[in-house]
């Protein structure tokens, strides 16, 4: 089941960039062991993270999206965790960036625009926007 999704995820795997003495046991995860704990991750926390992901953005699709980048990141950066907190917390903290920087992102605030726009829930007037009074 999670075999093309590991074979997708192989493409954005990073090169490990520790050169310290001091590296904590489980710094080096081999590559089964990675899958494995991505997939325990998966299953766990998945639908944890969608719907914190959709208590920001307000769309299944979206918040879908940013779930599935939260994986990828966690799996490309796994070798880089510092084990300062638990790896919950650490994909919590993932979600909600990604889904800020969605928010913050020029695509989302065009698309929210039009959709203001075409429920004529705001008018242009001299090029300029203005909420319509309901009455």
């Amino acid at each position: 089941m999670f075999t093309r999704f590991f074979v997708f995820l192989k493409q954005f795997e990073a090169p490990s960039r520790q050169t310290t003495d001091t590296k904590r046991e489980g710094d080096n995860v081999n590559e089964g062991e990675k899958n494995h704990l991505l997939e325990k991750v998966m299953l766990e926390f998945g639908d944890q993270h969608a719907r914190l992901a959709y208590s920001y953005v307000k769309d299944k699709e979206t918040a879908k999206y940013i779930v599935q980048n939260v994986f990828v990141k966690c799996y490309t950066k796994l070798n880089e965790f510092r084990h300062e907190s638990s790896l919950k917390t650490w994909l919590y903290r993932i979600t909600i960036n990604e889904c800020k920087d969605y928010l913050k992102s020029w695509n989302y605030r065009k698309t929210r625009l039009l959709d203001l726009y075409q429920s004529r829930k705001i008018y242009i007037i001299n090029g300029r926007s203005c909420k319509r009074e309901v009455g």
